[in-house]
């Protein structure tokens, strides 16, 4: 009988520090999303515009390109941003 006891009571201990964990992680994550709509944000004007600067042309990484065509050693069209870092990579490692 003492076994049973101590086996529910292991067991009841289990589950109330779950549903306790739980409720604390709820109510941070309660607390950080009303913070953050709290914030206040400047409306932007209807003029605004964003300028990005750039003296290369980094094409989308879709899956309308070829495959298995890609080679690093010749000068080809690139396949993608992700690419373009790799190959950059190489080049300042072979300097």
């Amino acid at each position: 009988m003492n076994f049973f006891k101590l086996l529910l009571g292991s067991c009841l201990g289990t589950i109330a520090g779950i549903l306790l964990l739980g409720i604390i992680s709820f109510t941070i994550l309660a607390g950080l999303a009303s913070v953050s709509s709290n914030q206040s944000h400047k409306p932007l004007d209807k003029a605004s515009f964003l300028e990005i600067r750039s003296d290369h042309v980094y094409p989308d990484k879709t899956d309308n390109v070829e495959k298995f065509n890609f080679s690093l050693t010749q000068k080809k069209k690139l396949v993608s941003l992700t690419s373009y870092f790799v190959l950059k990579k190489l080049q300042a490692i072979q300097k």
